[in-house]
């Protein structure tokens, strides 16, 4: 063998090394430690045998139950699913004026008598009696939907309002150049969340499609909430590890800015910034929605989704929760 073949084989040799030091460090190093140290396993996510992809997660009030919806991967219709008990009771699927709805189905909330579904630029309503009345498999009739002037990827309740988010990441995930604003500690933040007063007895379940207040936010945030004067909001993108931040409840406060234009009338608008963070939480990468229950956290997860498990080191299969006073 001639020398130049031997140096060849040799660096060769040291590059499969350290891929598979890398590989190791990478898939079997005690990543995210205080976070399984602290969380609790919920429940199993449903449907990771299947194309379905978890990206909302709701509470029902007054009961034990948990709605997670989320897109198909294949393209047939977006999947939700009941969870009672721990367990997964059945799914159904969403339809509007007899067409099937495949959308991203980022975010699901419920509240009262009505459920919204929030992607793709708009948010459906449905209602809570047709949930709990339909079989497995069934297809649910969306009532209306309005166009949202934001990305619509999530929504959460509170005090209420409905609040309905965007998500950005530079490149792939562009938001309005006039959702860019400058908050009080110096920072921009990229994104808008959109708030509407809740009326049930009225369309779209709402006073009004026009938001009344805003909040602003940073980028790449999957799902928010407010308990115990505390906003919490998942952020994640891709195999980097996620992050849960906490915030005091700026809605406590007098608005940031009383006079915030959107159109050709003005909001309310408050800044969630480095002036109003409280806290940061190490989560395992794929975090999406998050719900809020007896005084805990639920963390949704992706990681374990057919479309993304091959990659990821932390496939996670279950909800888990964190106590919130211990953030």
């Amino acid at each position: 063998m001639s020398k130049a073949w031997k140096i060849t084989i040799s660096i060769i040799s040291s590059i499969l090394g350290l891929i598979l030091i890398f590989l190791g460090v990478y898939y079997l190093w005690p990543w995210n430690k205080k976070f399984f140290e602290n969380a609790s396993v919920e429940f199993e996510i449903p449907g990771l045998d299947t194309k379905f992809t978890p990206q909302g997660l709701t509470t029902i009030d007054g009961t034990d139950k948990f709605l997670v919806g989320g897109y198909m991967s294949d393209g047939s219709p977006s999947r939700f699913y009941v969870i009672n008990e721990g367990k997964a009771e059945k799914y159904f699927t969403l339809t509007q004026d007899d067409q099937d709805y495949t959308g991203h189905a980022g975010g699901i909330v419920s509240y009262g008598s009505t459920i919204w579904v929030v992607g793709d630029k708009n948010c459906f309503r449905f209602f809570l009696s047709a949930v709990n009345s339909c079989e497995n498999e069934a297809k649910v009739e969306i009532i209306d939907s309005f166009k949202v002037n934001n990305g619509a990827d999530f929504v959460f309740t509170n005090d209420g309002y409905l609040y309905i988010g965007e998500f950005y990441r530079a490149g792939k995930y562009e938001t309005s150049s006039t959702h860019f604003l400058k908050t009080r500690s110096g920072e921009t933040n990229p994104a808008l969340v959109f708030g509407y007063k809740i009326n049930e007895g009225k369309s779209l379940g709402l006073d009004e499609k026009t938001p009344s207040r805003a909040l602003s936010i940073r980028g790449l945030v999957q799902g928010m909430a407010v308990s115990n004067g505390k906003i919490l909001m998942s952020c994640s993108y891709g195999l980097a590890d996620s992050a849960l931040y906490v915030y005091k409840d700026v809605f406590s406060e007098a608005p940031h800015n009383p006079n915030f234009a959107i159109g050709n009338h003005t909001i309310k608008l408050w800044y969630l910034d480095d002036e109003s963070l409280t806290n940061t939480i190490n989560v395992p990468s794929m975090s999406e929605e998050i719900a809020i229950k007896n005084n805990r956290v639920y963390i949704l997860f992706e990681s374990a989704g057919k479309k993304y498990k091959i990659f990821n080191r932390k496939q996670l299969k279950n909800v888990y929760s964190l106590s919130l006073d211990n953030l």
